[in-house]
């Protein structure tokens, strides 16, 4: 069974990766905003459950806290955002690899991957901004979605847990991968052809 706090995790992974698949470049502050209250909240609530052997009120409060201390940081440091983002959707083709090679994760070459695409990111910023939100989006509603279904993992961990969920040959694992795929290209085709229609809307003004 899910804890209340998973299934509300869940929840708020499927909506704010929605908001970041089909809408990210234009709401791009406030899903820099949603990455850092999640990046931030993970982090501190994984350090309170850690030292408190458990979950319990305190890896809650401390996982709201550190939820708005890293989105506040995202936020005002705009291309910190933006580097952080361009690295998730590195580290998230690197989960792409491995799963295809059915190789295990080598750190070495996911945080490559990951500093390339942040790089990638600042230097053409469109471009990466609705790649990157449209994978990532889809990532997160994929996650929240298939852990509400209950296949095992939560939604943090399901992409980089080796076992019968990404490694392809697997039912869960291919149909997983084909969802998020499916996601993230309908995400990144919707972006781009409103951000065309709006330029072409602009210009007959």
């Amino acid at each position: 069974m899910h804890s209340g706090l998973e299934n509300g995790f869940s929840f708020f992974y499927i909506l704010s990766g929605m908001a970041a698949c089909f809408w990210g470049y234009r709401i791009f502050k406030a899903v820099i905003g949603i990455a850092g209250f999640i990046l931030g909240a993970w982090l501190a609530a994984g350090i309170a459950v850690h030292y408190m052997g458990g979950m319990g009120i305190v890896p809650v409060i401390a996982g709201v806290a550190g939820g708005l201390i890293g989105m506040s940081l995202f936020v005002t440091m705009y291309y910190l955002g933006i580097f952080v983002l361009g690295a998730s959707a590195g580290w998230l083709f690197g989960v792409i690899i491995s799963g295809i090679a059915g190789s295990g994760l080598n750190i070495v070459f996911f945080a490559i991957l990951a500093v390339v695409g942040g790089v990638m990111a600042l230097l053409f910023q469109r471009l990466i901004v609705i790649l990157s939100t449209a994978a990532v989006g889809a990532w997160y509603m994929t996650a929240g979605a298939f852990f509400l279904l209950g296949n095992g993992y939560d939604p943090g961990s399901m992409f980089r847990i080796r076992g019968n969920v990404i490694i392809p040959g697997s039912e869960a694992g291919s149909v997983i991968m084909i969802t998020w795929f499916a996601l993230a290209a309908a995400g990144a085709i919707y972006q781009f052809s409103r951000g065309r229609r709006s330029r072409e809307s602009d210009k007959d003004d």
